[in-house]
């Protein structure tokens, strides 16, 4: 296992950070990190291993931690085109390719590195989105790349948009009104 880069995120909008490492393993990368953050009601701290194929294809991710002086342990994983959650199968993001953790800005490598449009190319995904909740859910996005470091994300189905700042691992740097952050190479 090779670090490739290191992320270490503040969160804008309530206490809270995240640090993580981009490895490459094998063939395969990986996201390992932890988040500490302040959910509202009390702290969370969420350590996450997101494992991806060599074509940026979630493969699983295993989120353990706790929530509110709650104990968290949760295993997804994706088999073909089948995903599952703490071992139950979930239909409705059959065929997604993506996880997406709400908790975290470490995710949006996924398509970004996978899809790297050219300047003013709009690419559209479906992420399987591991709501705040914990459920999976399908989150509807587009990336379009404005500029080499510069992607102006959207969540469609929440109406949400960001123009995001990027690192050229394809991590984000800075995530408006959510997070900024610093990335280390190797």
């Amino acid at each position: 296992m090779i670090t490739q880069a290191s992320a270490r995120w503040t969160r804008l909008d309530a206490p809270g950070e995240d640090q993580c490492r981009l490895i490459l393993d094998g063939a395969d990368w990986r996201l390992l990190g932890e988040a500490r953050y302040d959910e509202g009601r009390g702290e969370c701290r969420l350590g996450y291993d997101v494992l991806c194929d060599a074509a940026w294809h979630t493969r699983s991710a295993t989120i353990e931690g706790e929530m509110t002086g709650r104990p968290i342990t949760i295993r997804i994983e994706r088999q073909g085109d089948e995903w599952s959650l703490n071992a139950i199968h979930q239909l409705q993001v059959t065929g997604l390719i993506d996880i997406d953790l709400s908790f975290t800005p470490a995710t949006n490598i996924l398509p970004i590195r996978r899809c790297t449009p050219i300047h003013g190319q709009t690419i559209e995904t479906v992420a399987a989105w591991l709501t705040p909740d914990f459920r999976l859910a399908p989150l509807h996005q587009t990336y379009t790349r404005e500029a080499a470091d510069i992607w102006v994300y959207a969540a469609t189905n929440h109406g949400f948009t960001a123009r995001l700042r990027v690192h050229p691992t394809g991590l984000v740097i800075n995530y408006p009104g959510l997070w900024t952050g610093e990335v280390a190479v190797g």
